[in-house]
């Protein structure tokens, strides 16, 4: 499990280091493309979740990056470490939770991920 979390995951690795611009916007893309793989590979998220085992150095990476986005910020080292840990837990629920509503119903889908998309803007927007 260790060895396909960290295939799945070094796709969002990838997709990263080819983003531009400053620390809201490269938050913004790595989210985005880690919040894609989540809907693309729902059971795997659970299982990672589920099974200590199966974390992969590709996902602590992504978190790292996160983390080391968030060091350039003036946040204090409270505030990054809250905001790291909303970013994360908003992203990983709402890919489950909009990968579990695809499976019957693929408009109302469509529409959750748009709202995620909105609400991280927002939750981007209070915290710069």
């Amino acid at each position: 499990m260790k060895a396909l979390s960290d295939a799945v995951y070094s796709q969002v690795v990838k997709n990263f280091e080819s983003a531009q611009g400053g620390e809201r916007v490269k938050i913004k893309h790595l989210l985005t493309s880690y919040y894609q793989m989540g809907l693309r590979y729902p059971n795997l998220t659970l299982t990672v979740f589920s099974t200590p085992e199966a974390f992969s150095t590709e996902a602590k990476r992504i978190t790292d990056l996160l983390s080391e986005l968030l060091e350039a910020t003036a946040l204090s080292p409270k505030r990054r470490q809250m905001w790291l840990d909303i970013l994360i837990d908003f992203t990983h629920g709402s890919a489950i939770a909009t990968a579990m509503v695809r499976r019957s119903n693929v408009t109302s889908a469509k529409k959750q991920s748009l709202r995620y998309f909105q609400q991280l803007d927002e939750l981007l927007d209070q915290m710069f």
